[in-house]
């Protein structure tokens, strides 16, 4: 589970990535080799093959031995191409850092911490203006590679820096990897009256996402301010098991156990309420639910639907104590 996973668990985890079912989707080592391809291929038109080939071997060569092969031609080298070959070019080790950092929301351990924030903003600085340069997303459109991954990256590490300093917007694709759902349902809960995020001209505000993500358990909270490998992180202080999030109303009332009637936990909109038996089933409906409604009694005994106004998070054992 994220919310348990130290410095050092993460970093496992990026390591580990490429025997992943989804290794393929942050391919962008990829995407670098065609446009290397594509730069190559210009250079040999304007010089010619014969004073252009050599050098240009010479650059991509180590790819090849990198994967136990050899390559006498440059094109061959970039036939080559696996992920993680690009760490070895500076572009390719930003983006390796900026992976790390908007998935797992962690850096090295061995850069000193007041070093982290500069070298964070520095990473997305200058992707964004290599970015502006270079405009990767060509190749995508060409039909070579499927999809701009380099951008993916780049957007998710920004969405998820302006999380961390609750400034900015996120954009929905962001948004829903972070939370661990579809692009569809972030756009949808960002829709409607009811919306529970805030529609910043197509993007979530930063500070909706924040009250979004605190309730989403598949949320890799960001721990790059921690210094040891080792150290437990803020959730795993208190053990899990024991640790909710529930919705709390404007009133500041929250849902809690002590609202169970004979049949159960009465939640959802009026005219749609529906009767959940068991306090942990009823959250877990809540929770999938676009807006939280509940009934609980008021301060004069009567019962009504209040809607929640966001999420905190609650002992579990201190939930029984609420009346």
């Amino acid at each position: 589970m994220p919310s348990q996973m130290n410095v050092g668990d993460r970093l496992a985890l990026y390591e580990d990535r490429f025997g992943q079912g989804d290794a393929l989707s942050w391919d962008y080592d990829s995407q670098l080799a065609e446009i290397l391809r594509e730069l190559f291929e210009a250079i040999v038109e304007i010089t010619g093959a014969e004073e252009a080939d050599p050098h240009l071997l010479r650059i991509v060569k180590p790819i090849a031995e990198d994967v136990g092969e050899s390559a006498d031609d440059w094109r061959e080298a970039l036939d080559l191409v696996v992920p993680g070959c690009a760490e070895r070019w500076e572009v390719g080790q930003d983006l390796s850092s900026l992976e790390l950092y908007g998935r797992y929301g962690v850096v090295s351990p061995e850069m000193a911490p007041e070093h982290r924030p500069a070298r964070i903003e520095n990473w997305l600085k200058r992707l964004e203006e290599w970015i502006a340069k270079v405009e990767p997303s060509r190749v995508v459109s060409s039909g070579r590679i499927p999809e701009d991954v380099i951008g993916k990256v780049y957007n998710l590490a920004l969405s998820r820096w302006n999380i961390d300093r609750g400034e900015g917007s996120v954009d929905p694709l962001s948004l829903s990897l972070l939370g661990n759902v579809s692009e569809g349902r972030v756009r949808n809960l960002m829709a409607g009256a009811d919306k529970v995020l805030e529609n910043v001209g197509g993007r979530a505000s930063a500070s909706s996402a924040i009250a979004w993500l605190a309730n989403r358990r598949d949320f890799f909270e960001s721990v790059w301010q921690s210094n040891a490998e080792d150290e437990p992180t803020d959730h795993s202080s208190t053990d899990f098991e024991q640790v909710v999030f529930v919705p709390i109303a404007k009133d500041s009332s929250l849902f809690h156990p002590g609202l169970e009637k004979s049949g159960g936990f009465r939640i959802g909109p009026k005219g749609q309420e529906e009767t959940i038996q068991g306090y942990d089933a009823a959250l877990e409906r809540l929770q999938k639910m676009p807006k939280a409604y509940w009934r609980r009694p008021n301060a004069s005994g009567n019962s009504g639907i209040v809607v929640e106004v966001g999420w905190v998070r609650f002992e579990r054992a201190k939930l029984f104590e609420v009346r």
